[in-house]
């Protein structure tokens, strides 16, 4: 299917002829989207589409679409001859992979449902009334009942079939959405594209390194156009000035090609704004966008200068000096890390605190903590015992 006005723009689809839905023009026909055994008919909030054979009867779309943004809203009849309906989604990669989400209708009362041949039955008929099916990625929604089940594709970008089992010629159904695009006469297209793609998490320690994804784009009715842009934002406070962050090569990451991989250092304190935007053929633009907070999220590393083999015998009423430790941090300069001791007695009892010398009062067993904490409140400790005598 070619953009009116621009031959070089067009929606690719390697598994169906290319279609001429009259996108851009008065002829626009939103039924033309769908191929198959069936004749469609646009009409004011949905599409209509008419068997024109009898026994397995089916349909393709000839877009790509996004797995975790599936979702498909229909109405069969409550009495419809029509043993079942199979949603088959195929990894658009390997399409050797599939999934198949079914509707069946093996006792009368069309409430079985089944996925990758993993039958259950639903509450509610999904006959006679409009149903939805939907996909997140993680999870089949069937009108609100959600079955988690990961399909294993090797991207989130797919192809849609549907096929109806044991129809009659003249058997109809209607269609009033597909994904986040309204099917009908009155449907335009005025509905933004679908963006995915793996996020960095949400907080990470300074120093920490990401490699962003190659991000997948789909749109229901409107040609590709342009590639998907990356931008990373940074800003050190709320207060602070908003900066282009630029990856570990150098490259300022703004607007830039989202179809390679850029290796992100966070070196800084502070947010970091990823932005992928997706501007497809009509115009329109989606943003996918995610936060990060970094932060210091690393404990000092704390060793002894001289590991002690066995407990230390010391004598009361005497001052005591703490082992030697010798500590370092990912950050933090090491003058600028605090180093304190606690003492505790052989009945965890606190005995005392200091960053010096202390004396230990009474005979008996203690243990002696060396703790270390940098400058963004993270610590770890080494202990040892010693015997007062």
């Amino acid at each position: 299917m070619r953009l009116k006005g621009d031959e070089s723009v067009y929606i690719e689809s390697e598994e169906v002829k290319i279609v001429d839905v009259g996108y851009g023009s008065n002829s626009f026909d939103i039924a033309k989207y769908f191929v198959g055994d069936f004749a469609g008919e646009a009409k004011n909030d949905y599409t209509t589409y008419t068997s024109a054979k009898n026994g397995e009867a089916a349909l393709k779309f000839i877009n790509p679409l996004l797995l975790s943004n599936f979702a498909f809203t229909f109405a069969v009849g409550k009495d419809a001859e029509v043993a079942g309906m199979d949603l088959i989604l195929t990894d658009y990669y390997d399409r050797t992979k599939t999934a198949v989400i079914s509707l069946n209708d093996e006792n009368g009362e069309a409430n079985l449902v089944a996925i990758n041949g993993v039958s259950s039955a639903i509450p509610e008929s999904w006959k006679g009334k409009t149903y939805q099916v939907t996909y997140d990625g993680a999870s089949v929604d069937f009108n609100g009942l959600k079955t988690a089940v990961d399909f294993g594709f090797s991207s989130d970008l797919c192809l849609f079939e549907l096929r109806f089992r044991s129809v009659r010629k003249g058997f109809p159904f209607n269609l009033s959405a597909l994904c986040n695009q309204p099917f009908g006469a009155q449907s335009y297209d005025d509905v933004k594209p679908m963006v995915s793609a793996e996020l960095p998490p949400v907080v990470v320690s300074v120093n920490d390194e990401f490699v962003t994804d190659i991000p997948k784009v789909a749109d229901v009715l409107s040609p590709s156009k342009n590639k998907c842009l990356l931008t990373v934002y940074y800003a050190e406070s709320d207060d602070s000035d908003i900066e282009i962050f630029s990856d570990v090569n150098g490259n300022a990451l703004r607007e830039l090609p989202a179809n390679v991989n850029y290796v992100i250092k966070f070196t800084q304190y502070g947010t970091y704004t990823f932005t992928y935007a997706y501007t497809d053929g009509a115009g329109k633009t989606r943003e996918l966008q995610q936060l990060v907070y970094v932060y210091d999220l690393v404990a000092p590393t704390i060793r002894f200068k001289e590991q002690p083999n066995s407990t230390i015998g010391v004598k009361v009423g005497e001052e005591v000096k703490p082992l030697e430790v010798v500590v370092d941090d990912n950050v933090s300069k090491t003058e600028n890390l605090t180093v304190w001791t606690v003492i505790y007695d052989s009945r965890d009892r606190f005995i005392a605190a200091t960053n010096e010398t202390f004396v230990l009062k009474e005979k008996g067993y203690y243990t002696i903590y060396i703790h270390c904490k940098d400058e963004g409140g993270n610590a770890s400790f080494v202990k040892y015992e010693v015997y007062a005598g």
